[in-house]
């Protein structure tokens, strides 16, 4: 935080010494205020950029759309877009990006399709992210997953490492994932771990444990598997497939454990009936301060209820 701070400090300084600041200046300090979500400051260079009349600039309309739908002000950045008479393939990226943001996949359903009539292309980011929006359940995702999966073939983006890692990331083309995949590697693509994670999923999603376990040897030659994403990926997939021990071994080897690999691990060994071990887990993860999620605390009630079934057997096993 101390260097956004240093550059706020600069930029006022920079005004007060009556330096006069171009659109470039501008659009350096929205970016900075749309990263650290700083709503009021970015007001505030708004009012600005305004009172220096360069507010019909496209180059700054882009930076205050991006910085708008950033801050979870889409309502206002797409009054902007609507504004503006000069809009370009960045302001149509930037605000779909915000839609998608903020989870308005109709509205960015609806701009995707006006945007592909008017025959301007969505760039990698952007349709990396409404693919991504696609793989969520919300009505027609499927229907629009679909044309987009065509739509980005079209463009030639479909083996673009964001782009692919959002084709994977749809439950639909969990099977179609291994071919594309295979695609990337043939055209000596080296896929990113976000790409590998995805992979893992798809493998998670059809059972093709044994693909899986494939790119787990991949990922160990890439030497990504202390990712605490793929860590979780791969935790899950032995558990899956009833290898509990390694699926142990993989939860260890992650460096960096979060609330997504402790979920993985404890509902794994619930899953293969390891109800001791995953209590034991349970309490370990609260020695270290960490807040269970729904899902944890409800596997945890179903896993005490039949440790108690457990136990209560087996004392009426020795009343016989």
């Amino acid at each position: 935080m101390g260097l956004f701070v240093k550059a706020m400090e600069v930029f006022n300084e920079a005004r007060v010494v009556g330096l006069k600041l171009d659109k470039f200046t501008f659009a350096g300090a929205l970016n900075l205020w749309g990263q650290t979500g700083d709503l009021l400051l970015g007001k505030l260079i708004h009012g600005l950029v305004i009172v220096s009349g360069l507010g019909d600039k496209a180059f700054l309309t882009n930076s205050l759309i991006n910085m708008y739908s950033k801050c979870g002000q889409v309502n206002r950045a797409a009054l902007l877009f609507e504004c503006s008479n000069d809009m370009d393939e960045v302001s149509w990226n930037s605000l779909i990006a915000g839609y998608v943001r903020i989870g308005a996949n109709e509205e960015m359903v609806k701009l995707v399709g006006k945007m592909h009539q008017l025959g301007l292309k969505l760039n990698t980011y952007a349709l990396g992210s409404v693919l991504k929006a696609c793989g969520t359940n919300y009505k027609d995702s499927n229907q629009h997953g679909n044309a987009l999966h065509a739509f980005s073939v079209k463009l030639g983006l479909d083996l673009d490492d964001v782009v692919a890692t959002a084709l994977l990331d749809i439950d639909e083309y969990a099977n179609e994932a291994f071919d594309l995949f295979s695609k990337m590697q043939k055209k000596g693509m080296k896929p990113s771990k976000f790409t590998f994670s995805s992979m893992l999923k798809a493998c998670n999603a059809v059972e093709a444990f044994d693909y899986g376990k494939q790119i787990h040897a991949q990922i160990c030659k890439w030497n990504l598997q202390s990712d605490e994403f793929i860590g979780s990926a791969l935790t899950d997939l032995y558990f899956l497939s009833g290898s509990v021990e390694d699926g142990a071994k993989c939860f260890a080897v992650t460096p960096k454990l979060d609330i997504v690999s402790w979920t993985s691990i404890i509902s794994g060994y619930i899953q293969n009936g390891h109800f001791g071990s995953a209590l034991a887990l349970f309490y370990e993860l609260l020695s270290f301060g960490m807040k269970p999620d729904e899902f944890i605390i409800s596997s945890m009630m179903g896993a005490c209820s039949n440790l108690a079934s457990q136990d209560l057997d087996s004392r009426f096993r020795d009343m016989q």
